[in-house]
């Protein structure tokens, strides 16, 4: 994704950009010192924790952690991705992407606003049509009917498309708007004999679809008569694409900041109706299922991680939701199912039950693997041993896709005391399901996050960012294979890269190249930690760290020593050889006795 723009322009983009105006532009900073701080936009809180550093131009956040680049911020603020945020930066700083865009042959960051204003003006088009035509009359009786008040209408600009074959073809050639643009934009169809175009939405209450940042990039039309399908989406456009989308996400974006979680709903009216009765925490996915191809999670992971989701209660929605929702847990998601009764849809039932019969239902949703479990002993006759054993596997094949070893270790824990099954025995099972190597890789990291090892590598990092002259120093005399946190390896591979490159590196470009969510956090974590940025004697603190990790060296050389010589007495080994490898022992710790004086 990054290599699309290359690291130069991103890092001239980055520089040119005034990360205070843009910050400003969403929330109120004030200056305390070379700094400004505000209350942090992405949790609540009421003393400001929220620190933009203007000379590094980076943000971070000491309540929740998030930080980074302007670009970090636009991606989580508006829910886009790095190159959308990239290009954003760059029109703000009066930089011209143009170039790049017509190399990769791609639409010009021009021509694709373009196509978003006819989205917007269509939108609008449409609204009006609703309020003010008799045209419209049928729509607004339609939506009278599903108790959606004029202040929803107006919130999602909800609007009607004409039962005619070009009234809006019409209305856009008045405002001297092309229709093969039209087409572009999904709002009209060529037609298969001659020439000409005819509108693609006819006869339908228009839900028009908006990206994070209030623009129109799609609709979606519901039908008010007998046409097939009811409801017509519009087609895949350079702006619209299902899989990239949630619908309210313009209007519930804040809410879900605030609140670390989101509703997540199938329809369009449930979203309105949730909204209008004050739940503003919810969106809805386009389409009627979740996939593994679905891309919305990536953005909906920039706002929270927590997810409380509503489907239909049939019989193939349960089974739908079972084979396809470990996505969400693969992602790092907490889900959590919710249901309703029979025959209810969640606009309908917050109509008919009101507001806190469904938060009630939201209060009380099963967490996903409770859900699981109650899927596989549907699935499989759990009165026999088979039957058991395949629920067992059922739910332990997606408990082996969460990310995190600590949570997933308490599941399995969980998982053994609720299915009455002794847990060494399940763990011995689980071999089957995952290589145990990659568990030991993250229970040894997570270990070292808290030991003294773990610090000094945070610190070397730093010293590598802060005082580039030290880097060639690094390799001589530690060598990146030091790093033993695979995390802290992955960023110091990152920087000895890009230093090589250029001879140059600060840690924002760092954080250009690297797409993992968590890495980025991490580095953010070390460049703003209060006692690495008091150091002034970076060449002496190299040094520490030097020794640092000779002596763990040697204390690890040791160690293998007397592993060895113990191994050397059990198998009945000649005295001479016991000899020399207690001289070997003893000659390793007095060196450790010799560097610990040092220190």
């Amino acid at each position: 994704m990054v290599n699309l723009i290359p690291q130069e322009k991103i890092s001239e983009i980055q520089q040119a950009s005034d990360i205070i105006q843009i910050i400003s532009e969403y929330i109120t900073l004030r200056q305390r010192g070379k700094n400004f701080v505000a209350l942090c936009p992405f949790h609540s809180e009421k003393t400001p924790s929220f620190t933009v550093n203007p000379e590094k131009k980076l943000f971070k956040c000491f309540g929740c952690g998030e930080g980074g680049t302007v670009f970090q911020f636009l991606m989580k603020q508006e829910g886009m991705g790095f190159v959308e945020a990239v290009k954003l930066v760059a029109a703000k700083s009066h930089i011209d992407l143009s170039r790049l865009d017509n190399q990769k042959g791609s639409l010009s960051l021009a021509e694709k606003t373009r196509l978003i204003n006819i989205s917007d003006s269509a939108a609008r088009y449409y609204h009006k049509i609703l309020l003010h035509n008799e045209q419209g009359r049928f729509a607004r009786e339609y939506l009278r009917k599903r108790q959606i008040n004029d202040q929803s209408i107006k919130n999602f600009c909800l609007g009607y498309s004409p039962d005619g074959w070009d009234t809006l073809i019409r209305a856009c050639k008045e405002r001297n708007i092309p229709e093969n643009l039209l087409e572009k934009a999904g709002l009209a169809i060529p037609k298969k004999e001659g020439n000409g175009y005819y509108d693609r939405f006819r006869n339908r209450l228009m839900f028009p679809i908006f990206n994070a940042r209030k623009q129109a990039i799609g609709f979606g039309g519901r039908a008010l008569d007998d046409s097939l399908p009811k409801y017509l989406n519009s087609p895949e456009t350079v702006l619209f694409n299902k899989s990239n989308v949630l619908y309210g996400i313009d209007r519930a974006k804040n809410s879900i900041l605030k609140q670390r979680k989101v509703i997540l709903m199938e329809g369009y009216t449930d979203v309105i109706m949730a909204h209008q009765h004050g739940i503003d925490w919810a969106v809805a996915v386009m389409g009627t299922a979740v996939s593994k191809q679905d891309q919305f999670l990536q953005h909906l992971r920039q706002y929270c991680n927590h997810v409380i989701l509503f489907f239909d209660a049939d019989a193939a929605g349960l089974k739908s939701s079972d084979r396809n929702l470990d996505i969400f847990i693969e992602k790092g998601f907490d889900l959590e199912i919710a249901q309703l009764p029979a025959d209810f849809d969640p606009c309908d039932f917050i109509v008919t039950e009101g507001a806190d019969k469904f938060l009630a239902c939201v209060n009380n949703a099963k967490d996903f693997f409770s859900f699981k479990a109650e899927m596989a002993a549907i699935k499989w006759d759990m009165s026999t041993i088979q039957g058991k054993a395949n629920a067992i596997n059922d739910v332990l094949s997606t408990v082996m896709k969460m990310p995190d070893v600590i949570e997933r270790n308490l599941q399995i824990k969980r998982i053994a005391e609720e299915m009455a099954i002794d847990e060494h025995a399940l763990r011995v099972h689980l071999k089957k399901f995952n290589n145990q190597t990659s568990l030991v890789q993250n229970r040894q990291d997570a270990k070292l996050r808290f030991d003294a090892s773990f610090t000094a590598e945070r610190e070397l990092l730093y010293l590598m960012l802060s005082c580039n002259e030290l880097i060639p120093k690094v390799l001589e005399e530690i060598g990146l294979e030091e790093f033993s946190n695979s995390s802290l390896f992955k960023i110091a591979q990152k920087v000895v890269e890009l230093y090589h490159k250029k001879n140059v590196v600060r840690e924002e470009d760092v954080l250009h190249l690297m797409d993992d969510v968590q890495l980025n956090k991490t580095l953010m974590d070390i460049v703003t930690t209060r006692e690495f940025q008091n150091i002034t004697n970076q060449g002496e603190r190299l040094e520490a760290c030097i020794h640092f990790f000779r002596r763990r060296n040697c204390k690890k050389e040791r160690h293998q020593t007397k592993e060895k010589t113990l191994k050397t007495v059990k198998i009945g080994s000649t005295e001479e050889d016991i000899v020399v490898l207690l001289d070997e022992f003893h000659k390793k710790s007095k060196h450790i006795h010799i560097l610990k004086n040092k220190s």
